[in-house]
């Protein structure tokens, strides 16, 4: 009734909030449009795998009988500090002070167990801020999900670079399929949502293990990004309010902007850096005027 009364106010306004599935999709995928064009006119006719969201919305299921197992890691001041610096080109390029802070708050926390629990992933782990490497391999052996084959290869060495490349110091927010795991490092709950819609997106999957490996592949990665973006959009929009849907524009925007600009460089690594300044400017554009858009008043 909340939800309905909020609508006809928007509507009474004349405002055009954003309110449905097929309306949040044509807008990102303008977006994804328009972006692949930049990158295709600056380099060459590389083909990006993005497609809307063909699940998105669907299994919502408010009522939570589980809840969300969560692992806090301990407050350390100096490595916290250093990490906070070290994710300095990030919170620039998503012009977001939040991201990599290596301070998740409650609130943020809260906002990614509860999508996870609307959409009956209870068995996936939430890490905030956490090392927890023996965990891990722990959790990894014990995932039935995945075949013994992809565990023990992409899967050790997913966990390799989780021990030697600690995203506790240098940050970067992931969902892990092969431990099933989401870690947190960013203040930014939209962040920790699509992450989150990549565990959404693993558990849908047939063969997960061979989905979860073919995601490394340059551009082949885009595919469940463009999953994700939609899966995020379509649920801030039935679950949140206007503020909200436009810092999820802002994130999402960028972060596939980020994307798709690293993908490029792994094919030209030369620029690597410009690719993804480009990118997450062309995000932060088409986040703008959707943003601008969409507002009401």
């Amino acid at each position: 009734m909340k939800r309905i009364k909020q609508i006809a106010a928007n509507m009474a306004a004349g405002g055009r909030y954003l309110d449905s599935r097929s309306h949040v999709l044509s807008g990102a995928n303008n977006f994804r449009g328009g972006l692949v064009a930049v990158m295709v006119c600056l380099v060459c006719p590389l083909q990006t795998f993005g497609q809307t969201n063909d699940h998105a919305g669907e299994g919502i299921n408010i009522a939570r009988a589980q809840p969300i197992e969560v692992s806090w890691g301990r407050p350390r001041p100096i490595i916290d500090g250093l990490g906070w610096v070290l994710g300095t080109p990030e919170k620039l390029l998503y012009w977001n002070r939040r991201v990599n802070n290596h301070h998740v708050t409650d609130p943020t926390v809260g906002q990614v167990t509860d999508y996870l629990a609307s959409r009956n992933l209870t068995d996936v782990k939430v890490r905030v801020n956490e090392y927890a490497p023996l965990d891990e391999w722990k959790r990894l052996v014990a995932n039935k999900s995945i075949s013994p084959g992809w565990k023990y290869t992409f899967g050790t060495l997913t966990h390799l670079r989780y021990v030697l490349l600690p995203g506790r110091l240098i940050g970067g927010d992931e969902y892990n399929p092969y431990t099933n795991s989401v870690s947190l490092y960013s203040d930014v709950s939209t962040i920790g949502l699509a992450e989150s819609a990549y565990a959404y997106d693993i558990h849908h999957r047939s063969h997960p293990g061979t989905y979860a490996a073919f995601q490394e592949l340059p551009f082949v990665a885009m595919w469940h990004e463009s999953l994700a973006k939609g899966e995020v959009l379509t649920y801030v929009t039935l679950q949140g309010d206007q503020q909200q849907m436009e810092e999820a524009r802002r994130i999402l925007y960028v972060r596939y902007g980020l994307q798709i600009g690293g993908n490029v460089a792994r094919v030209f690594p030369d620029g690597s850096l410009a690719f993804q300044v480009i990118g997450a400017a062309t995000g932060h554009w088409y986040a703008s005027q959707e943003n601008a858009e969409y507002h009401v008043p």
